[in-house]
């Protein structure tokens, strides 16, 4: 099956190449950050800021308060991110889990990665992977081919809007307002990606249940 490039070089993951790439991580905590990125959708800077505080368990979201994206074109500022109940379970344990470092328990939160080395980890981790091969067109006009082209900490974020369109299309008012894009933006990005029947089932059965429900 051919990977998926956005035109930005991005690559959105199908539910079993993320599987492949969770299970080549050798750092452990990073399956745990990962998942909260990719349920999450948050952008790496969003991320990098999150406050336990700002994960309402009860209400199955993430309340962003202004101030939390620093893009300057941000459609929302300051939103509700919705959270499925696999997505849920991310948080819990993101914000519950310490690892030993040096000699003492540090929770997984004081253990974020700066976005350019995990950038060079996650490319390392697809290679490890032996993800299927793809390729980008670089912004100096080369191409490049590899398992790990287009494999971003951005991509995680995308990677999730092109689910839960391709999942709810019915819904895309509360994708548009968790994510905080705009509705052309989801329209012109992210509609019509080809995912398969099986990778939409998996996606709605291991990762998407109970998005965009009452809680």
């Amino acid at each position: 099956m051919d990977p998926i490039i956005k035109d930005d070089a991005t690559r959105i993951l199908t539910p079993t190449e993320y599987e492949s790439l969770r299970s080549a991580m050798e750092i452990p905590y990073y399956p745990i950050i990962c998942d909260a990125l990719l349920l999450s959708g948050m952008r790496p800077i969003e991320f990098k800021r999150f406050e336990p505080e700002w994960y309402k368990a009860s209400r199955r979201i993430v309340k962003l308060p202004d101030g939390a994206c620093l893009k300057q074109k941000c459609e929302f500022v300051g939103r509700s991110i919705m959270l499925s109940l696999p997505g849920c379970d991310a948080f819990d344990r993101l914000i519950s889990t310490k690892y030993m470092f040096k000699g003492k328990l540090v929770p997984v939160l004081d253990m974020r990665p700066q976005k350019v080395s995990f950038n060079d980890t996650l490319k390392r981790y697809a290679i490890k992977a032996n993800l299927p091969e793809a390729t980008i067109i670089r912004r100096d006009g080369t191409t490049y081919t590899g398992p790990d082209a287009g494999i971003t900490v951005k991509g995680f974020r995308k990677t999730l809007v092109s689910w839960l369109v391709a999942c709810f299309p019915e819904k895309a008012m509360y994708i548009r307002s968790s994510m905080g894009h705009t509705e052309e933006t989801i329209i012109d990005n992210y509609l019509g990606l080809g995912f398969t029947t099986e990778e939409i089932a998996t996606m709605k059965s291991k990762y998407l249940y109970g998005w965009g429900e009452a809680v």
